[in-house]
C-alpha cells in the first residue's frame, strides 16, 4: 500500500494496537494495585493508628524493651484514647517495671473500655496479688477462670491459667484457707502428695507452693 495505511495483520497495525493499548492497560493495572501481595497489604491499611502502634508495642514488649513497648502503646493512646489493647499493653508494661498502682491503672481502664480479651483482668489478678489484696486476687483470677479455664497470655509464652492457680492458692494460705489452696494445688501438679490428715501438712503445701513457683513463670 503506497498511500501509507497500515494493514489491520501487520506488524505496524499491531505496533500501533499496543501504542493506544497501553495508556489504557497502565490505567488498569494502577488501579488494580500490586497483584499477589495486595491483599495483606489492603488488610495491614485497614488497621487503625492506635492498633499498629499498639502491635508494634506489643512486639517490643515480646522482646523485653519495656521502654519502646511503653512509648508506643502511649503513641497508641495518643491517637486513640479509647483503644483498650493499648492501656493493657501500659498495665502489662507497668507491671514488668514493678509500678504496681500505675499498673492497676491502666488494667482498670483496659477493661472499662471492654477489652475483648481476658488479659487485662489477668494482669489486673496479678498485680493484686502483688499489693497483698488478696480478696481482689481471687475475685479477678476467678473471672479469668471462668470465663476463659484454660488462659494463656497471647503476649508472653509461658503465663497462663497455671499461674493464676497458683497465685489462687497463695492468696489462700494468707487468708488460713489451707484445703483450697490444696484444691488450685490439685489444679496445677495432680500428682501431688499432699494430705491433709499429716501433721505436716501446711509445711508440705508451703513447700509445694514454693517449687511449683520456680517451675512456673516467675512475674
Amino acid at each position: 500500500m503506497r498511500d501509507g495505511s497500515v494493514r489491520p495483520g501487520s506488524k505496524p497495525a499491531a505496533r500501533a494496537r499496543r501504542a493506544r493499548l497501553g495508556p489504557l492497560l497502565a490505567l488498569a493495572v494502577a488501579l488494580a494495585g500490586p497483584v499477589g501481595c495486595g491483599s495483606n497489604d489492603s488488610a495491614l491499611d485497614e488497621r487503625s493508628d492506635a492498633e499498629i502502634l499498639a502491635e508494634q508495642g506489643w512486639d517490643e514488649f515480646a522482646d523485653g524493651e519495656y521502654v519502646a513497648a511503653s512509648e508506643l502503646f502511649e503513641d497508641a493512646l495518643a491517637t486513640d484514647s479509647l483503644y483498650a489493647d493499648a492501656e493493657n499493653g501500659l498495665g502489662w508494661v507497668n507491671l514488668f517495671f514493678g509500678l504496681f498502682a500505675t499498673a492497676d491503672r491502666h488494667f482498670e481502664r483496659a477493661i472499662a473500655l471492654g477489652i475483648a480479651s481476658q488479659e487485662a483482668e489477668a494482669g489486673h489478678a496479678i498485680d493484686s496479688e502483688l499489693e497483698g489484696d488478696f480478696d481482689e486476687a481471687l475475685a479477678a483470677s476467678g473471672r479469668v477462670l471462668s470465663a476463659q479455664p484454660q488462659f494463656s497470655f497471647s503476649r508472653r509464652a509461658g503465663i497462663d491459667f497455671r499461674d493464676l492457680r497458683l497465685l489462687r492458692a497463695r492468696a489462700f494460705v494468707a487468708k488460713g484457707l489451707f484445703l483450697d489452696a490444696k484444691a488450685e494445688i490439685d489444679i496445677v501438679n495432680p500428682s501431688n502428695n499432699l494430705n491433709p490428715g499429716l501433721p505436716t501438712f501446711i509445711a508440705d503445701l508451703l513447700a509445694e507452693i514454693e517449687r511449683l513457683g520456680e517451675e512456673l513463670y516467675d512475674l
